[in-house]
């Protein structure tokens, strides 16, 4: 998987938040994850970085960010067993988030 760490690379990189590759790499059907770098200098955390490529990217989609986030699980160093059990909480947990609301998408797209 490709680790995309939006902070670390406009930070020390220079790449605007806006034109980072993440978009190219999730539609191109490469595994992708958000991640902190190094959140002690950054001064950031996974949240953050989330919220920086949702406002950044507005052609992201809601089952791209998923995706991420799913990947984040299929791709850590976790056992198999742990990963195993992290998706299917993940997996739950958003099930939950999207059926308690009747209107979710529009929800999550107020300003």
């Amino acid at each position: 998987a490709i680790e995309a760490c939006p902070t670390s690379n406009h930070l020390l990189l220079g790449i605007p938040y806006a034109s980072h590759p993440v978009l190219k790499f999730v539609r191109a059907g490469i595994p992708t994850t958000i991640n902190t770098d190094d959140s002690g200098l950054f001064e950031t955390n996974i949240s953050e970085e989330f919220a920086r490529v949702t406002e950044n990217i507005p052609d992201l989609a809601w089952n791209d960010l998923k995706q991420l986030a799913r990947h984040s699980i299929e791709h850590s160093f976790a056992s198999d067993e742990t990963r195993r059990e992290l998706m299917k909480r993940w997996e739950n947990d958003m099930r939950e988030f999207e059926t308690s609301r009747d209107n979710w998408a529009e929800w999550l797209a107020k300003d």
